[in-house]
């Protein structure tokens, strides 16, 4: 269930050391996936300025002061639509997955930037394949296009859709 006091605002500066945190912990899970190396000192290196750059929204979502996760939004110009909207990184830290906190950061970032989504997925991302699928089915009342592409580093499951701004779920 849903924290009642969950809000995801948007990324401020002085929000940096939190973010960092929140890097290192979707290192850590996407690792399994992506073969990410710690460091000597056995943390993962997080390079911020790529999240800090132009044409990068982040959003942090919260229980209370509690951190759950964050995403950050790009522009879809790497698949072939500089209009639309690409999910670069999305992270709900594992107690509060299963709760509808993920799905209401989606919609949140879907409502915030009407227009053409993509959302890629590894396809060794197993559990990810069907979380996506099911929010954007509920979010667009089943109105998307799914294809899995491949790529130098394997397949990759891309979701295409339309969003008015208008959530249905």
């Amino acid at each position: 269930m849903l924290p009642e006091d969950f809000r995801i605002i948007p990324f401020e500066e002085r929000a940096i050391p939190l973010l960092e945190n929140l890097l290192r912990l979707y290192y850590y899970d996407m690792s399994e996936w992506f073969g990410f190396d710690t460091d000597e000192t056995g943390a993962f290196s997080i390079d911020l300025a790529p999240y800090l750059a132009e044409g990068f929204t982040i959003f942090l979502a919260f229980s209370g002061k509690l951190p759950v996760g964050f995403a950050v939004v790009q522009s879809a110009e790497k698949t072939g639509n500089p209009d639309g909207f690409d999910v670069k990184e999305f992270f709900i830290l594992r107690k509060f997955r299963r709760t509808g906190a993920g799905h209401a950061l989606a919609r949140h970032l879907w409502d915030a930037f009407p227009g053409s989504w993509v959302v890629r997925v590894y396809g060794n991302n197993r559990p990810a394949i069907p979380f996506w699928r099911k929010a954007i089915a509920t979010y667009t009342s089943d109105q998307f296009k799914e294809e899995t592409r491949s790529l130098d580093n394997g397949a990759w499951v891309y979701f295409f859709f339309q969003n008015d701004g208008l959530a249905s779920g």
